[in-house]
């Protein structure tokens, strides 16, 4: 397993992180807080006392939009930039296309695989809070259905892997070691998507995508594999 803290030899462009735990810490509390002033700005925007539906369904899109600009903001901005490093510090590095495939499929069947065993124990278990809430139900039609696949399958996954992989594992594996900083950066992105079904299988799919991103040197395969989960996710029935 390749070492944060040195270049992994499979990956020719990467180059090391030159930001650390400050840095990390300054961006979540910046993140923490232009989350919270986005949420009350679209509350007042989008009244759910008297929208309907499809204002429903823009406002998550908006909120979408804006969260996923936010996380690449941040992690320019607290990272490469505030480092006067080049963006394939983040991870963003080309690999052989075979290496990309194999272990985009690899890290798909592997987060999919995860997600199946904790539905079955959630649902041996019989405890409804524990279970994962479809999100295809709330896919809407039209052109917001096209906008919901751009965000959610591609935006999106872009923008996590970039802040929780990129930015927040490779800020603080230097000062802390490669696994305790796994750890905590897969905490945080199982935290941060606010639902109690997800948060294990979303901690153990986070330190997957931590381990193919530390083999390969690249956040490309974790961006493809978190894509077309997230795809399949959207394109499930109800």
């Amino acid at each position: 397993m390749h070492d944060l803290r040195t270049v992994p030899h499979s990956a020719q462009a990467y180059a090391p992180p030159l930001w650390g735990p400050r840095q990390v810490g300054t961006a979540l509390v910046a993140l923490t807080g232009a989350v919270i002033a986005g949420g009350i700005l679209l509350g007042d925007l989008f009244d759910e006392s008297s929208s309907t539906a499809g204002l429903s369904a823009t406002a998550i899109l908006v909120g979408s939009l804006i969260t996923s600009g936010l996380l690449l903001a941040v992690s320019w901005l607290f990272g490469p930039r505030a480092a006067h490093g080049p963006l394939s510090s983040l991870g963003f590095t080309q690999i052989p296309a075979s290496k990309l495939v194999g272990y985009g499929l690899l890290t798909l069947v592997g987060s999919l695989s995860v997600s199946v065993i904790y539905l079955n124990i959630a649902q041996f278990i019989g405890s409804d809070h524990l279970l994962p809430q479809p999100i295809s139900g709330e896919v809407p039609l039209g052109n917001a259905r096209i906008a919901s696949y751009l965000l959610v399958a591609g935006l999106g996954p872009l923008a996590e892997e970039t802040f929780f992989r990129g930015f927040l594992l490779g800020g603080l594996a230097p000062a802390w070691g490669f696994w305790p900083a796994a750890l905590v950066s897969s905490a945080i992105f199982s935290g941060g998507h606010l639902e109690l079904g997800l948060l294990v299988p979303s901690f153990f799919s986070g330190l997957l995508f931590v381990w193919v991103f530390s083999k390969t040197g690249s956040l490309w395969p974790v961006v493809l594999a978190h894509a077309a989960q997230n795809f399949l996710a959207l394109s499930a029935p109800a």
